[in-house]
């Protein structure tokens, strides 16, 4: 990259120990903080409404606090900010019980939670673009590796100190969170205009076109992370095996990331990959719609690198070629919002399609995959010229 400094090792180990304690709390959160739930008392459409109102609260407030740091808000700032007060409201977590007080908690970490993968995923693709060898994708897939592992501890916490311990290690890797991005604040930033100048600046239609077809595919997961859980339960799995299970998503999101990490370059084919993804959770949603058994079931989570990951990885570098200066935070968060608003309709769904259904609610999960791979095509056939994939 023309101008570009050369790659600071420090500043990608700091990044990467960021998304490892980030996506480690998420990795104990998707499965089994609806135990956790169940745990309290609550009924199926109860859990699903406890893991609704938050998708809805990150989506409304998403794209108005990552807006804020194309103000010069200092994101490292909000990051550490966020993730003391989210880690206090965790631990409050595991000592309440009642559908309202745990709405209540849900929302209020919601909203400090709705910045911090955008902003993250900013902090790093700013680096990536101005540190010569620093890959996106590569500092990423620390995040994928703390979610595997912790996709296996969260199984056995549960196992042997019973479902208080989800919230309260969540809670833990918060704290972990805040003596490595502070330093940050000094190191990257993604502020580039002054005050108020962001607000001035449209992304494209086209851009929010990408970004539905992305969040089509992304919603399509709804199902398994709010029910998958609780299904492998009732077809037989323990405590130890579901985390193994879950665990499986990452291998090859991990292997992804590592040989395409420079998701940020202008050659990636990021349309592809789009596709790729959509195409690939139209067939594992198929397939595990019918209670797949051992061996099939293995193969459907590890195609998670690629509905997830190459999903992930091809809007990322859409929004670095599309989004337009002044506004790359902002886009980031716009998003993240858009995810979160369909994968907060298909959570919502996923409560009534579990009681009625069971496994077989992952039929419903098709139509949304299939309709991000054909919006994702459109995209693909229609995008600028001098945009095109590989040029």
């Amino acid at each position: 990259m023309s101008g570009a400094l050369t790659v600071s090792r420090p500043l990608a180990v700091r990044l990467s120990l960021l998304f490892f304690w980030l996506f480690a709390g998420l990795g104990i959160y998707l499965p089994f903080f609806p135990v956790f739930l169940a745990g309290r008392g609550l009924s199926p459409d109860e859990i699903a409404l406890v893991l609704f109102v938050p998708i809805v609260v990150r989506a409304v407030a998403a794209p108005f606090v990552t807006g804020l740091t194309d103000r010069r808000i200092d994101p490292a700032l909000f990051l550490s900010f966020s993730s003391v007060a989210i880690g206090a409201l965790f631990a409050l977590t595991a000592f309440t019980s009642g559908l309202v007080p745990l709405l209540i908690l849900a929302a209020l970490i919601a909203v400090l939670q709705s910045a911090s993968i955008p902003l993250s995923d900013a902090l790093t693709i700013k680096a990536a673009q101005t540190h010569q060898g620093l890959h996106y994708g590569r500092i990423r897939l620390w995040g994928s590796v703390s979610f595997f592992l912790a996709n296996l501890g969260g199984g056995f916490l549960l196992a042997f100190f019973g479902g208080v311990s989800i919230p309260l290690a969540i809670a833990v890797t918060m704290a972990a969170i805040v003596p490595i991005v502070l330093p940050l604040r000094e190191r990257v930033s993604t502020a580039q205009t002054p005050h108020g100048a962001v607000s001035k600046t449209k992304l494209p239609v086209f851009l929010l076109l990408i970004f539905l077809a992305a969040a089509l595919i992304h919603a399509s997961h709804a199902f398994l992370n709010a029910f998958g859980s609780l299904v492998w339960t009732a077809q037989g799995y323990g405590a130890e095996t579901i985390g193994v299970i879950w665990a499986l998503n990452i291998l090859g999101e991990v292997v992804l990331f590592w040989f395409f990490g420079s998701a940020v370059g202008p050659r990636f084919p990021a349309f592809a990959f789009l596709m790729l993804g959509g195409g690939i959770a139209v067939l594992r949603w198929i397939i595990m719609a019918g209670a797949p058994d051992a061996v099939l079931l293995v193969l459907c989570q590890l195609s998670h690198g690629i509905t997830f990951g190459a999903t992930h990885l091809g809007s990322i570098a859409l929004v670095s070629r599309f989004a337009p200066e002044g506004a790359r935070s902002r886009a980031q968060g716009t998003m993240s919002a858009m995810n979160g608003a369909l994968v907060a309709a298909g959570t919502l769904a996923s409560g009534w399609l579990f009681t009625h259904l069971g496994a077989a609610g992952f039929w419903a999960m098709v139509p949304l995959a299939a309709a991000g791979f054909a919006l994702a095509l459109w995209c693909s056939l229609h995008q600028p010229q001098s945009e095109r994939d590989g040029g």
